[in-house]
């Protein structure tokens, strides 16, 4: 075995005289770019993924009808143009809130801010689906005041029922129920 040992020394001697180094590992030749490569695909990687996420949410739920006709009656409101100024835009990136669709049905609530030139406001809407058609129950503006507006005040809600009025016209109809029950009592076995 030294003699091996003696012949790969006496390599190494020659090769320095010659001026050639040994030749080293793959890591001591490439870790100058390996590691700063590594922490840059690891900080992506942490960060690119959770904002990919929240920005395809955002565009998800932007582009939900009862959201999109919303904003749309929030940044034509005579009201809010006078109050917060003009032009009006989004304060929030992404609206928070619930949304649930079933088949014909379902419901959503939203709060996103705007803010404009003079101020901000907070808003929330509530919609309803039914019948495959959605409608807007409340859409309100709170400004930074606290003063609150109705932005749907005047408008009939399509697909609102009635409201409960036990003095309706017309006498009270009292379900027909028909004979009563015929009484049967038989002993139980014990």
């Amino acid at each position: 075995m030294s003699t091996n040992q003696d012949n790969f020394s006496a390599l190494d001697r020659d090769l320095r005289q010659f001026g050639e180094q040994p030749r080293r590992g793959w890591w001591s030749r490439n870790w100058k770019w390996f590691v700063p490569t590594l922490l840059l695909g690891c900080i992506i990687i942490c960060c690119g993924v959770p904002a990919g996420i929240i920005g395809y949410v955002a565009m998800k739920m932007k582009g939900l009808e009862p959201y999109a006709v919303s904003l749309q009656k929030v940044l034509m409101d005579p009201q809010i143009k006078e109050a917060i100024g003009e032009p009006i835009e989004l304060d929030s990136i992404l609206p928070s809130g619930q949304y649930h669709e079933e088949g014909e049905s379902g419901e959503a609530k939203y709060y996103w801010d705007v803010k404009g030139p003079k101020g901000k406001a907070k808003i929330e809407m509530q919609a309803r689906k039914m019948g495959g058609k959605w409608a807007l129950v409340v859409l309100t503006a709170t400004l930074e005041d606290g003063k609150k507006i109705d932005l749907l005040e005047g408008e009939k809600i399509e697909n609102e029922a009635e409201p409960f009025n036990p003095q309706a016209e017309g006498e009270e109809k009292k379900p027909d129920t028909g004979p009563p029950p015929p009484n049967v009592n038989q002993p139980l076995p014990e």
